[in-house]
């Protein structure tokens, strides 16, 4: 795998986390400040990567897969350069954003997403094959950008705000509209594309096509949809548990605040 793509995005991220850094010392009032742990304000300043990568991985995914149809025929043969760039973007932000874990103390549950999503970008950049199914996923990094907004106020004594709770609410929208359905989306929209290319053009079915794919791939991209197909569902039942905990008993509650 070339390291020319990732290792200018890697270094984009660390940059951009040390200028959310030093931003935080500069702007926060001194008594906000003395509130913070050092590994809370190494989460605070991983939020602006976290949320520019969301939007770098997210988006050309979104335009690649629904706008374009690159895969209305074939799920398995296309390789859009577009994706191409996303794999390459999120495995740089994967490398630095453990880095960052090392020092947040993150839950186990996100190492193994992130652990899953390196493996993943690696292996679909080195074979070029099967990329919609990963990519179905990186789709989903959408909903990040309102996770990151929910912390910050979090950390910044913001719960109290209507703000705080609109958030809430939009996130768990998110979580319901992007992170709960694409596991079995991503595989009804596989089967049908496969079945109709099956009929029309006398291609292969969708299980000898998973047949022909290199064994360590396949078992990398099947490992990842299961695992995160359960983290999505179980991080989606915790975002709504913390919106009735706070609508309830009026206490914040943030139980995933890096996805």
């Amino acid at each position: 795998m070339s390291l020319s793509r990732p290792l200018p995005t890697f270094f984009l991220h660390v940059g951009l986390h040390n200028i959310a850094w030093y931003l935080l010392k500069l702007l926060l009032p001194a008594d906000a400040l003395a509130q913070l742990s050092p590994s809370d304000l190494s989460a605070l300043a991983e939020k602006l990567p976290s949320s520019v990568n969301a939007l770098m991985v997210s988006l050309p995914t979104i335009n690649t897969i629904i706008r374009k149809k690159s895969f209305e025929k074939d799920v398995f043969r296309p390789y859009p350069d577009a994706l191409d760039k996303v794999f390459a973007d999120h495995f740089a932000y994967t490398m630095y954003d453990m880095m960052i874990m090392l020092k947040t103390k993150e839950h186990a549950s996100v190492w193994i997403h992130h652990i899953l999503g390196a493996l993943g970008t690696y292996f679909i950049r080195h074979y070029k094959l099967a990329c919609y199914f990963p990519a179905s996923f990186l789709a989903t990094e959408l909903t990040v950008v309102t996770t990151n907004i929910l912390w910050v106020l979090q950390k910044l004594n913001k719960t109290d705000t209507r703000a705080y709770h609109a958030m809430l609410i939009i996130r768990c929208i998110a979580f319901v509209l992007f992170r709960l359905p694409v596991g079995p989306m991503c595989v009804w929209y596989a089967l049908r594309q496969s079945k109709r290319a099956e009929e029309e053009d006398g291609k292969k079915s969708f299980w000898e096509e998973v047949k022909s794919l290199p064994k360590i791939l396949s078992t990398v991209s099947g490992l990842n949809m299961t695992v995160l197909t359960i983290l999505n569902t179980w991080w989606t039942i915790l975002v709504f548990k913390a919106l009735f905990k706070y609508q309830t008993k009026g206490r914040a509650s943030n139980t995933v605040h890096h996805i």
